[in-house]
């Protein structure tokens, strides 16, 4: 595996071997990390990555792929060879979400303003990755004119530049200062690929308000068979509300309407995409901490 020459390098594992072998025995005996998993019993990401000699943006982005990707963490750390320099690893996920995914992002940015901004977004992450510094003030101005075109491009800003846009202003950040930037990008990522479905499927704004004024109405039809929520025992104000979702499901799902059978099937075909889409980014990420040269090359 080549060392990545970047600044502020944090050897892998601070160089020792017994740290690597000591992570991946606890990541196999299911020991909570932050590399695997969160919540309140996960210990403090950025005091944890600095004690096994790993970036944070790095462990952010694993943690958050490895939800649908569970191998993830025990292969990235097997991957990487101790004493290696990977705060790059980060850095060059954009560069594949750009022109390396299979559906890119650079395609969905038509204008030139667009595509101005996006290779500006990208020739910053590239010189982080290849050791270089980027002020914040480069950083703000291609996050300001990627901003704008998320607001303004498109009805409601939902058109796939906008979308697109949207995904690369939240990577434009130095991962060092700000590491969950890139974890904010993936969350963007999943959101385009959302409001693409959704738009594929005529479900919008309208629909949305209709399928919550379906809830309300059945909500209410729900309670009145069941009755008043308890005010004097809350245990059983709990059971109440267990059984009023309950009942609100069961109402919702024989309902002779066809909107929450139709969003059914949306939701559904929204988490496998955004499931296939964390997969095909967790093997770029495994494929830059492998191989990173030819990534980088251009």
């Amino acid at each position: 595996m080549a060392d990545f020459d970047a600044r502020e390098t944090v050897p892998a594992f601070h160089g020792d071997p017994a740290v690597k072998a000591e992570l991946l025995a606890e990541l196999e005996a299911g020991v909570v990390a932050p590399l695997s998993v969160s919540g309140p019993e996960t210990p403090d990401a950025a005091a944890w990555a600095a004690r096994v000699g790993l970036p944070l943006a790095l462990v952010l982005l694993t943690a958050h792929l490895g939800r649908a990707v569970s191998h993830l963490p025990l292969a990235l750390v097997a991957a990487i060879e101790p004493g290696a320099t990977i705060v790059a690893v980060a850095h060059l996920a954009p560069l594949w979400a750009w022109d390396g995914a299979p559906d890119p992002l650079r395609p969905m940015m038509v204008s030139a303003i667009g595509q101005a901004a996006g290779v500006e977004a990208v020739s910053l992450h590239r010189r982080m990755a290849a050791g270089g510094a980027v002020s914040r003030a480069e950083w703000r101005a291609v996050r300001a004119s990627l901003g704008r075109l998320g607001q303004w491009a498109g009805e409601g800003g939902r058109n796939d530049e906008a979308l697109a846009a949207t995904v690369m202003a939240a990577c434009c950040w130095d991962y060092a200062t700000a590491p969950g930037a890139a974890v904010d990008m993936l969350n963007a990522w999943e959101g385009l690929v959302t409001e693409r479905l959704r738009r594929a499927d005529g479900w919008g704004e309208a629909e949305d308000e209709l399928f919550q004024q379906l809830i309300r109405a059945q909500r209410t039809l729900a309670l009145e068979a069941l009755g008043p929520e308890p005010t004097d025992d809350p245990e059983a104000a709990k059971a109440h509300g267990r059984e009023l979702v309950e009942r609100l499901l069961e109402r919702l799902n024989t309902s002779q309407d066809p909107l929450p059978a139709r969003k059914a099937a949306l939701n559904e075909r929204i988490a496998a995409a955004r499931t296939e889409l964390r997969e095909q980014i967790a093997g770029a990420l495994l494929g830059i901490v492998r191989e990173p040269a030819p990534t980088v090359a251009s």
